[in-house]
């Protein structure tokens, strides 16, 4: 066996948990953790790969969009 995914672990333990509970300023913090990596690597998915220097437009349409939903759900009550 491979070393374990402790962050991929932690991921799915926190949305259970976010969904479990309804704690939506945690999908929020996951969210915006979620799209950073897009940002700095230049990739997204959303049913299929996104490249920023193939689609910018559609790149950063989904990683706005994103972004408005984390901000969203860090401040809904």
């Amino acid at each position: 066996m491979k070393t374990v995914k402790w962050r991929a672990l932690i991921g799915m333990l926190s949305i259970i948990t976010a969904v479990v509970f309804g704690i939506y300023w945690l999908w929020g913090i996951l969210i915006f953790l979620m799209v950073v990596p897009d940002i700095r690597s230049g990739h997204t998915h959303l049913f299929e790969s996104v490249s920023r220097k193939d689609n910018p437009v559609t790149f950063w349409f989904i990683t706005i969009t994103w972004l408005v939903f984390a901000v969203y759900m860090l401040f809904m009550r």
